[in-house]
Parts: structure tokens; C-alpha cells; sequence
């Protein structure tokens, strides 16, 4: 396998150390290729290799160390398969040697992105899986949808006995940059204050600020948020490692997305598994979201919609909002869960190998 980065706690890849410990249960040993090591994982058939970037070697040196352990594990080793992990030069730079010695090579790919780097490394692999047929760019026999890898061991069903009408709590996860759209998350929050007269709610977003390139995006944000005058019913928690964020599931009645087309988001997932009422606008949650879709999905960029619906669902009874997140949990658990995912990329490697 090889990934960009183990690290627990790190809030977009630590579910990546789920991951390995669920692949590494279903093989005779994993060797995985890392570029930076923050968290080791102690299990006596995996075996982390470094690229030290955790180290401030230049890219150069880890370049060349990515090469000695691919050829040594990959070329002489007894490798059946080769698994990466998101980023499109892995496969690049390990394919001619799996190549030379017809190794399937398998890539995880889940993202709008679409470049003449993912076309190369599209030609290098054997197959891609993906979340959705809709969360790949590329179209072709080489796509393999296996569900997103949710931990739902980890995300279990929230206590619904602790609902309280009076103080319904509305969550939604992610960094704040120009792709998750928060100004729809104020302005829908706005309406549902001041259109519909709604008080009952507290909207909280938890997630650290994006790329410092996007510093003028989170003024923005920051500015908007005073100007509509939102502190009494909507909080900014600032980032929470990723071994805490099943509690801010827990914590939430209503999980809000609004990331548009062509971001399959897993954190709406995770909040399925975990018994809230999700609301998203992405391409691919109107299947997902089932006979509920109507109520659920909104149109990308209107915080009118956003507000409509939320306003419906605030609105309802605590059996109805118990029926519409077991139904939800019930589709994550049936089509997204890690042991599925992994069943499948095992599956995989053994069609390859025959």
C-alpha cells in the first residue's frame, strides 16, 4: 500500500490507520510505502516505510527512497499487489516496475480533480476504485465503485433520547476554503432566523481554515458571519483531530454539506453511520438519500433551498427525525462500510493474479 501520510489524529487522512489495520486483517503482511510518518501502527504483519518528509527530507531523497523500497519490495520481493492511496503520482512512478513484473496495480481515487497526471497513472493501473460511479472523472472498464470505506465500528448510532425540540443541533464538518461553500451555510442560517422566525436551533462548523492561499476566502466568511449578525445560532468550533470528530456526530441532531457537484464528501457519510439527518447537495446523495431525497437533497449554491428544507425538518416529530437516520445509517452500513471496501479491493487482486 502506499499513502501520503499516517497520522491518527490528522483531521482529513487519519481514517487512513483504520484502513491499513482492516487491509492488513486480510493479508499475510502489508508493506506500506508513506510519505510522512506521524503515528506508527504496531502490528506484527505491517510494515511502515518511510519517505521521511516527517524528517524535512527534500523530495528528491524521498524520491529515491520511494524507488528503493518499490524495487526491492516490488521487483525482488513476493508483492501480489500494489494499493495507492489518492495520489495520482504513485501510481505514475510505481507502475512501470509492476509493469516489468505483472504486479496488479490498484488505485484509490475518489475526487472531481482530472489532469493529465491522473490520466497517466489511469493508464498504469489495472483498476481504480472509487467511491460512486460519479466520484471518478475518467469513464471506463477500469472502474471499480466500492463505497466510500466508512469506519462504522467507529461511527456508531447516536442516542436519540437526548433530542431536545427546544435546541435542535445542526453540524457541518470540514476546512473552511472555497470548495465546502460556507457562505451558503450563513445565509441559509440567516433565513431561518429572520424568514421563518426559527430559534430553535444552534448551527455549529467545525473545521480549521484551508490552505493559506484561501486566507482572503476565510475573511470573507469571517465577514459575513458579523455582518449577518449569526452568534446567538451559529458557532465556529475551529479544528478537531480526527479521533474526536465521531463525537461531534454524536453531539448533532442535523449534518449539513454543502460542498456541490463532484465532491462525494465522507464526512456526510460518517454522519449517516452515525444517526443524523444529513442534508447535502452533491451529485450522488439524491440516490444515496433514497425515498427521503426530496427532503434531503438541495439545490447546489441556494441557501434558500438549504433553508426550506431545514426549516421542514425542524419542524418534524422525534419519531419521524429516528425514522429518516436509521433509514440513512442503514444505507451507509449496507454500501460504505470499510469491511466492504476492503472485501472488494481483496477480490480485486485476486482476479488480477489469475
Amino acid at each position: 500500500m502506499i499513502t501520503y501520510l499516517i497520522d491518527e489524529k490528522d483531521t482529513i487522512g487519519g481514517f487512513v490507520c483504520t484502513w491499513i489495520r482492516k487491509l492488513a486483517g486480510k493479508c499475510e503482511h502489508l508493506y506500506v510505502i508513506a510519505q510522512e510518518v506521524r503515528h506508527e501502527i504496531t502490528m506484527p504483519n505491517v510494515t511502515i516505510l518511510s519517505l521521511k518528509k516527517e524528517k524535512a527530507f527534500s523530495k528528491f531523497h524521498q524520491f529515491l527512497r520511494f524507488q528503493y523500497f518499490v524495487i526491492k519490495y516490488v521487483v525482488f520481493g513476493r508483492i501480489e499487489g500494489v494499493f495507492t492511496h489518492l495520489m495520482q503520482i504513485y501510481p505514475i512512478l510505481a507502475g512501470p516496475w509492476c509493469k516489468l513484473r505483472k504486479t496488479p496495480l490498484v488505485m484509490w481515487y475518489t475526487h472531481k480533480h482530472n489532469d493529465i497526471l491522473l490520466k497517466t497513472a489511469y493508464l498504469f493501473c489495472n483498476k481504480i476504485v472509487t467511491a460512486t460511479s460519479e466520484s471518478f472523472p475518467i469513464k471506463g472498464r477500469k472502474i471499480i465503485p466500492t463505497g466510500h470505506g466508512i469506519n462504522c465500528d467507529k461511527y456508531i448510532f447516536r442516542n436519540w433520547g437526548n433530542f431536545n425540540p427546544q435546541r435542535i443541533n445542526i453540524v457541518s464538518v470540514g476546512r473552511i476554503g472555497l470548495a465546502k461553500k460556507y457562505e451558503t451555510v450563513l445565509q441559509a442560517a440567516n433565513l431561518l432566523k429572520n424568514k421563518y422566525n426559527i430559534n430553535n436551533f444552534h448551527w455549529q462548523i467545525v473545521g480549521g481554515e484551508s490552505r493559506k492561499d484561501e486566507s482572503e476566502y476565510v475573511r470573507y466568511i469571517n465577514d459575513l458571519y458579523e455582518q449577518l449578525k449569526l452568534q446567538d445560532c451559529v458557532t465556529f468550533a475551529g479544528p478537531v483531530p480526527n479521533t474526536e470528530v465521531a463525537k461531534c456526530y454524536q453531539d448533532a441532531d442535523i449534518f449539513v454539506n454543502t460542498t456541490p457537484k463532484g465532491s462525494f464528501d465522507k464526512s456526510v457519510l460518517e454522519s449517516m453511520s452515525s444517526g443524523n439527518v444529513a442534508v447535502a447537495c452533491a451529485q450522488g446523495f439524491d440516490k444515496l438519500f433514497g425515498k427521503y431525497s426530496n427532503l434531503l437533497y438541495f439545490k447546489e449554491n441556494n441557501s434558500e433551498d438549504l433553508a426550506y428544507k431545514l426549516n421542514k425538518l425542524l419542524g418534524m416529530q422525534k419519531t419521524e427525525m429516528i425514522d429518516i437516520a436509521t433509514y440513512l445509517s442503514k444505507a451507509i452500513r449496507q454500501n460504505h462500510n470499510v469491511d466492504i471496501l476492503m472485501d472488494k479491493l481483496i477480490e480485486i487482486f485476486k482476479e488480477e493474479n489469475r
